[in-house]
Protein backbone atom coordinates (compact mmCIF):
# COMPACT_ATOMS: atom_id res chain seq x y z
CA UNK A 1 0.00 0.00 0.00
CA UNK A 2 2.50 2.55 1.24
CA UNK A 3 4.87 1.59 -2.41
CA UNK A 4 5.23 3.84 -4.42
CA UNK A 5 4.47 7.11 -1.58
CA UNK A 6 4.56 10.05 -3.73
CA UNK A 7 4.22 12.75 -0.90
CA UNK A 8 6.93 12.35 1.55
CA UNK A 9 5.57 15.89 3.60
CA UNK A 10 3.19 16.63 5.67
CA UNK A 11 0.49 15.19 2.92
CA UNK A 12 1.65 11.55 3.28
CA UNK A 13 -0.83 11.39 5.75
CA UNK A 14 -3.65 12.37 3.69
CA UNK A 15 -2.24 9.98 0.69
CA UNK A 16 -2.20 6.71 3.23
CA UNK A 17 -5.68 7.46 4.27
CA UNK A 18 -6.95 7.76 1.04
CA UNK A 19 -5.23 4.55 -0.67
CA UNK A 20 -6.61 2.85 2.76
CA UNK A 21 -10.00 3.87 2.02
CA UNK A 22 -10.20 2.91 -1.71
CA UNK A 23 -8.57 -0.77 -0.42
CA UNK A 24 -11.65 -0.70 1.81
CA UNK A 25 -9.51 -0.55 5.26
CA UNK A 26 -10.97 0.65 8.27
CA UNK A 27 -9.43 3.33 9.90
CA UNK A 28 -9.48 4.02 13.56
CA UNK A 29 -7.96 7.33 15.35
CA UNK A 30 -5.98 6.53 18.31
CA UNK A 31 -4.28 8.91 20.88
CA UNK A 32 -1.11 10.19 21.14
CA UNK A 33 1.05 12.29 23.63
CA UNK A 34 1.96 15.88 22.28
CA UNK A 35 5.45 16.88 23.47
CA UNK A 36 6.68 20.25 22.24
CA UNK A 37 10.06 20.71 20.96
CA UNK A 38 11.68 23.95 21.44
CA UNK A 39 14.12 23.36 18.35
CA UNK A 40 11.12 22.48 16.37
CA UNK A 41 11.69 23.68 12.54
CA UNK A 42 8.23 23.35 11.80
CA UNK A 43 6.67 26.26 10.64
CA UNK A 44 2.98 27.11 10.75
CA UNK A 45 3.15 29.22 7.85
CA UNK A 46 5.11 27.92 5.40
CA UNK A 47 4.24 24.44 6.27
CA UNK A 48 0.39 24.56 6.19
CA UNK A 49 0.99 26.44 2.57
CA UNK A 50 2.94 23.17 1.87
CA UNK A 51 0.51 20.81 3.27
CA UNK A 52 -2.48 22.93 1.27
CA UNK A 53 -0.89 22.52 -1.95
CA UNK A 54 -0.01 18.53 -1.36
CA UNK A 55 -3.54 17.84 -0.59
CA UNK A 56 -4.47 20.18 -3.66
CA UNK A 57 -1.96 18.06 -5.71
CA UNK A 58 -3.30 14.32 -4.26
CA UNK A 59 -6.97 15.37 -5.09
CA UNK A 60 -5.93 15.97 -8.63
CA UNK A 61 -4.25 12.80 -8.92
CA UNK A 62 -7.03 11.11 -7.36
CA UNK A 63 -9.67 12.84 -9.74
CA UNK A 64 -7.23 11.95 -12.86
CA UNK A 65 -6.85 8.03 -11.11
CA UNK A 66 -10.58 7.73 -11.32
CA UNK A 67 -11.18 9.30 -14.68
CA UNK A 68 -8.23 7.41 -16.02
CA UNK A 69 -9.91 4.14 -14.57
CA UNK A 70 -13.60 4.70 -15.84
CA UNK A 71 -12.47 5.73 -19.33
CA UNK A 72 -9.97 2.32 -19.59
CA UNK A 73 -13.24 -0.05 -18.13
CA UNK A 74 -15.69 2.14 -20.37
CA UNK A 75 -13.87 1.87 -23.50
CA UNK A 76 -15.18 -0.55 -25.69
CA UNK A 77 -12.78 -3.90 -26.75
CA UNK A 78 -12.49 -4.55 -30.43
CA UNK A 79 -14.82 -7.38 -31.36
CA UNK A 80 -17.55 -9.15 -33.89
CA UNK A 81 -19.74 -5.88 -33.15
CA UNK A 82 -17.33 -3.41 -32.68
CA UNK A 83 -14.70 -3.75 -35.63
CA UNK A 84 -11.40 -2.62 -35.34
CA UNK A 85 -10.33 0.92 -36.52
CA UNK A 86 -14.30 1.73 -36.20
CA UNK A 87 -14.61 4.56 -33.47
CA UNK A 88 -17.39 4.05 -30.80
CA UNK A 89 -18.68 6.21 -28.51
CA UNK A 90 -18.56 5.47 -24.94
CA UNK A 91 -20.50 6.62 -22.19
CA UNK A 92 -18.13 7.72 -17.98
CA UNK A 93 -18.09 11.10 -18.02
CA UNK A 94 -15.58 12.89 -21.62
CA UNK A 95 -13.48 10.16 -22.46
Amino acid sequence: MLHPATDAGFGFDAEVLLRARRLGWRVAEVGVVWRHAENSRVSPIRDSLGTLVDLVRLRLASRLTRLSRRCHLGAPSPGPETPRGVAQRTTGGGC
